[in-house]
């Protein structure tokens, strides 16, 4: 599907999602763009800039996932090239077209020239050899996940396997380096999660304390502390966090890879042996403990996709136009969605950073129809294209009224029954896709 201009304009007014764009070729710096890539933060040797909505970076700063650069200046021709893809990536200062392999590929934006810098479209050459890029515009972060740490990144922050997402949170890199260390002679190491998370944690070295968030991507150390004998905090620096009501601990054996677990406070508790490796495989199941952190996981899910490339169907139903907008997600997907106007629906499914569009169809919101592969659309289908989805599962649904900044959500059971679970104006909250609690007992 292809919105005309004027829907384009009403989407980008309806979800402000994008950076600000331009009416013909310019650029502008955006020094406070922060670029991440696999949670390292990159300092880069030139300030992004936006060109006509697209983000710049410095050639030199995706060096970090492992491309090889280089510079013709004679020809002002830049060649990438990776390990692990045969194919060279060929792009020319200037020039609208790439070529990688044997395909000429368009570009958005071609290559630019700046104060001796080469500055580059950071989606287009990152996708380009399988890295993920979500653009988080409320707090103006570009972040990159290379292919092979994709699925880790998934497990982390949507994964109900609580085990596997912990041990990659205490492995995942972070710049931020304690200012105090454990007085105590012999080391015992341990770590404290909030009962059914995975984003937060504390860090045991004998009786120095690190407190750990996760956000962005990024690691950070919000607090640290040295603990005496009767466990008050002697030194501490950074804010403190409040208390947790259940927090769920795991203790390595000094002399040996015994492991005991439990939850703080109860009188049971648990042994078991960690696997060789990182101090992580100390991390063990906790008896009917069940995750409960992914709301903000699955919403910066969901917004993310709203910034990947469309793929059409290739041909173009008639529309009305936009007066109300209304995104369908099955309930814990962020991979498949419908978009709906007033007149229009279309299913996308999300496979190699880009939106596919698998299938569109025009309907009347005046004439009633139950669809048994689609309980949760009450509305009659006039003409389709493409292959009509089977939904299985209730919906998440999300309407947006741009006019008045307006965004109603809620969920639709299998019978068709719409629960409205809140109401809000995202030009405040900055926030498009709520995930509510009552979503998430449903996958339980």
């Amino acid at each position: 599907m292809k919105y005309t201009p004027f829907i384009c304009i009403m989407i980008l007014s309806i979800i402000t999602l994008a950076i600000s764009s331009y009416a013909s070729p310019s650029f502008a710096a955006t020094s406070s763009v922060q670029l991440v890539i696999n949670s390292q933060k990159i300092q880069t040797d030139a300030p992004p800039v936006n060109v006509d909505g697209s983000n710049m970076v410095s050639l030199s700063s995706l060096k970090a996932l492992g491309l090889h650069l280089q510079w013709d200046a004679k020809g002002r021709k830049i060649t990438v090239h990776s390990s692990g893809n045969r194919n060279t990536l060929s792009v020319v200062v200037g020039n609208k077209v790439a070529q990688f392999g044997a395909q000429s590929l368009p570009l958005q934006t071609p290559p630019i020239l700046k104060n001796n810098r080469v500055l580059v479209p950071v989606r287009f050459i990152s996708e380009a050899f399988g890295a993920e890029v979500i653009w988080n515009s409320a707090d103006r972060i570009v972040m990159i996940r290379s292919a092979e740490q994709q699925s880790n990144y998934k497990t982390l922050y949507q994964g109900a396997d609580l085990v596997k997402a912990r041990q990659i949170a205490i492995d995942l890199p972070s710049a931020d380096q304690p200012i105090y260390n454990s007085t105590d002679e012999e080391i015992i190491y341990a770590y404290h999660f909030p009962e059914g998370e995975a984003l937060r944690y504390y860090d045991y070295e004998g009786n120095h304390v690190s407190y750990y968030e996760i956000a962005n991507d990024v690691k950070s150390l919000v607090w640290e502390a040295v603990v005496d004998e009767k466990g008050r905090y002697i030194k501490e620096h950074g804010k403190r966090p409040v208390s947790d009501s259940s927090t769920v601990y795991f203790r390595k054996h000094r002399i040996d890879n015994g492991v005991d677990y439990g939850r703080v406070g109860d009188k049971k508790s648990y042994t078991g042996e960690a696997a060789n490796g990182t101090l992580a495989q100390i991390i063990m199941k906790i008896p009917n403990e069940v995750r409960t952190d992914q709301l903000q996981s699955l919403r910066q899910a969901r917004e993310a996709v709203l910034s990947m490339r469309t793929v059409s169907l290739g041909t173009e139903l008639p529309t009305i136009g936009i007066q109300t907008l209304i995104r369908y997600f099955p309930i814990g997907k962020s991979d498949v969605y419908f978009d709906a106007t007033d007149d229009l629906i279309t299913y996308y499914k999300i496979e190699n950073n880009k939106r596919y569009e698998i299938w569109s169809a025009n309907y009347k919101m005046d004439v009633p129809a139950k669809h048994k592969e689609l309980p949760f659309f009450p509305y009659h289908i006039t003409k389709e294209i493409g292959k009509r989805p089977t939904i299985t599962t209730p919906v998440a649904y999300y309407v947006y009224r741009g006019a008045i900044s307006d965004l109603r959500y809620g969920l639709i059971d299998l019978q068709g029954k719409e629960t409205e679970l809140g109401h809000t104006d995202p030009s405040q909250t900055k926030q498009y896709f709520p995930v509510s609690n009552e979503e998430l007992a449903l996958l339980k």
